[in-house]
């Protein structure tokens, strides 16, 4: 018989992170811990992480939610996932807890290359919004690290700032030693987000994220269609959990990528 429950942690960002939706300074995330009465020493372990102001899940009912989870996880386990299909950041954490718990709870989920270490995988260095100073000292600090591809959060600042910042960095590194990516969140208007891309694409930017404000699914569809740079969804796909309505938005947009997150 399977039993679990679930713990609060509040992470503490070590400075804020800005993104055209405000400034985080603090991160609340929920661990489902999972067992069988028969190996009560064998706990897997899963994080629910909704986001404030973004989770369309996040409100007095993620914690009802949870709980109900937790105190019939049993039951619940036998018709997973159907009980939390809405519930985007609760199913990730309950597929990993019940994954770890399957893998003995040795928080290795998959056995391949990464896991073995064997092989690595490609990650951009992020660069969160902020003044100017702060945004060139995180590229320095990236560059350092050995980064050759960063994602620059934009939207928050000046564009024209945004944009000679971006500048710097490219007469210091050709495309061919530094990718750079960006995400608006959907900061741009529709009016001018055309031009604003051509001028991004002329500095030979990998691709945009969101450049447009969710449920503006025809203009976000044109700009794909005609944008010299490619477009990837991120916020559009949020609360869009039926597999239908997935498929749906991704045949009437077509964007050239999608950006998964699990806990959204």
């Amino acid at each position: 018989m399977l039993k679990s429950h679930y713990r609060k942690y509040t992470l503490h960002f070590k400075r804020p992170a800005g993104t055209s939706r405000g400034v985080y300074t603090r991160r609340d995330t929920w661990f489902i811990q999972i067992w069988n009465t028969d190996e009560p020493d064998i706990t897997g372990i899963g994080e629910c992480a909704p986001l404030p102001g973004l989770s369309s899940e996040y409100g007095p009912d993620f914690l009802i939610k949870l709980d109900e989870v937790c105190k019939m996880i049993d039951d619940i386990h036998q018709n997973f996932p159907e009980h939390v299909t809405a519930y985007p950041s609760i199913r990730f954490g309950l597929e990993t807890a019940i994954k770890d718990l399957e893998q003995k709870g040795s928080k290795v989920l998959f056995s391949n290359d990464f896991t073995e270490g064997t092989r690595g995988i490609p990650v951009n260095g992020l660069i969160w919004m902020g003044s100017p100073d702060f945004m060139r000292s995180q590229i320095r600090e990236k560059l350092e690290q050995g980064f050759n591809c960063i994602k620059l959060k934009i939207g928050a600042l000046d564009f024209e700032t945004e944009l000679s910042i971006i500048k710097e960095i490219r007469k210091k590194f050709p495309s061919q030693e530094m990718e750079i990516r960006v995400d608006a969140n959907g900061a741009f208007d529709t009016d001018n987000a055309l031009d604003k891309l051509d001028r991004l694409a002329d500095l030979r930017i990998h691709s945009i994220e969101q450049p447009v404000r969710t449920g503006l699914e025809e203009e976000m569809a044109k700009l794909c269609q005609v944008s010299p740079l490619p477009v990837a969804l991120d916020e559009e796909l949020i609360g869009i959990n039926e597999k239908d309505e997935k498929q749906h938005l991704l045949e009437l947009i077509e964007p050239q990528y999608i950006v998964l997150k699990p806990s959204l």
